[in-house]
This record gives C-alpha cells, sequence and structure tokens, in this order.
C-alpha cells in the first residue's frame, strides 16, 4: 500500500510541475486542443464517449477479478 501511495504521490507531483511549466510558458488546454484541429469542446465529447465505453467494461471486468481475488486470498496458505 505504501509502494502505490508513493507512486501516486511521485505522479502527482510530476503533473504538478509539469502543469507549472506549460503555465509558464502560456500553453493552455485549448492552445493544445486547437493545435490538433480540434475544439476543447470536442475532446470533452470524446472523452465522455470514451468513458461510457470504458466504465461497463470495467464493472463487469471487476465483477469476475474481485471475488476471484477474494477467493484466492481467503484460501492462500498461511505463512509460518
Amino acid at each position: 500500500m505504501v509502494e502505490f501511495l508513493s507512486l501516486a504521490l511521485r505522479i502527482s507531483i510530476a503533473s504538478l510541475a509539469l502543469g507549472m511549466v506549460l503555465s509558464y510558458f502560456d500553453i493552455t488546454f485549448e492552445k493544445t486542443a486547437s493545435a490538433f484541429g480540434m475544439d476543447p469542446s470536442e475532446v470533452d465529447i470524446h472523452f465522455y464517449d470514451m468513458m461510457a465505453w470504458a466504465f461497463p467494461a470495467m464493472v463487469q471486468g471487476a465483477l469476475v477479478i474481485v471475488p476471484l481475488w477474494c477467493l484466492f486470498f481467503l484460501l492462500k496458505p498461511k505463512k509460518p
């Protein structure tokens, strides 16, 4: 658990640092989206479409994975 929190903290700090650098050079989300020929609202629509596709698949997978993980966790032999 500590390793996961450490990883999450490092990712958060790196994201914050990169955001500060991009802000310093006046690089915004709108400018980046328009550089790829997209309107920021289009990016929003594509993001929500992606989530609408991915979320049900993730939940369906979790319905199988979580009980299996619990079963293996409960039946694993104890260390002496």
